[in-house]
């Protein structure tokens, strides 16, 4: 009598283990995924909001923000439509490293290329005096930037198999070690330590 009572107060609800069992799962995704997702689309965000004045200022670096835009924003899709391998995650924190790396490198040296500026960042114009190319300013959108892409970075590495992650880390570590001597190198050869 008390099966009769379920189905009618249930009705259409499986009634035994291999109804159930039978059962489409949904996937979801963990909070990290979810937060990853939130950063990776900030930091293209930030990108493709930034890309235009680069452009105007020097082409090359125009280009290379839409294209990191254009790859956060594709990261941001691919975590949020659980594409999680191992391979989506391991070019998330190596472009991310790349992207941070750039950007650590123009705050201390002139990077090739580089144009070089007007003064106050006043617009180039005939007649107005350019200084030779020099690092770049810090500024608070940039560190925004800065601040979420390595903070995605950090996300991405919890979501690698702890062998892979072991690897990367260290890896990573080797990559810390080589940019320290070459923030190092910059500054001394810049004067700035005397």
């Amino acid at each position: 009598m008390s099966s009769d009572l379920t189905a009618v107060a249930f009705p259409g609800r499986a009634g035994n283990a291999t109804e159930v069992a039978a059962t489409p799962k949904v996937a979801t995704r963990t909070n990290t995924v979810d937060i990853a997702i939130l950063m990776a689309a900030a930091a293209g965000l930030a990108h493709a909001f930034s890309t235009p004045t680069h452009w105007r200022w020097w082409q090359a670096s125009g280009v290379f923000f839409a294209v990191i835009a254009v790859a956060q924003l594709g990261l941001a899709a691919a975590l949020f439509f659980h594409r999680t391998s191992t391979k989506v995650v391991l070019a998330g924190v190596w472009s991310n490293v790349l992207v941070v790396s750039v950007y650590v490198a123009s705050r201390l040296v002139a990077l090739p290329g580089q144009p070089g500026m007007t003064a106050h960042g006043a617009p180039k114009a005939p007649g107005r005096s350019f200084l030779p190319a020099a690092p770049e300013g810090v500024g608070a959108f940039d560190m925004f930037s800065l601040v979420v892409e390595l903070g995605l970075i950090v996300l991405l590495l919890t979501l690698l198999p702890s062998r892979t992650r072991s690897k990367v880390t260290s890896a990573l570590m080797y990559c810390g070690i080589a940019f320290c001597a070459f923030a190092v190198w910059s500054v001394m050869s810049n004067g700035a330590i005397r």
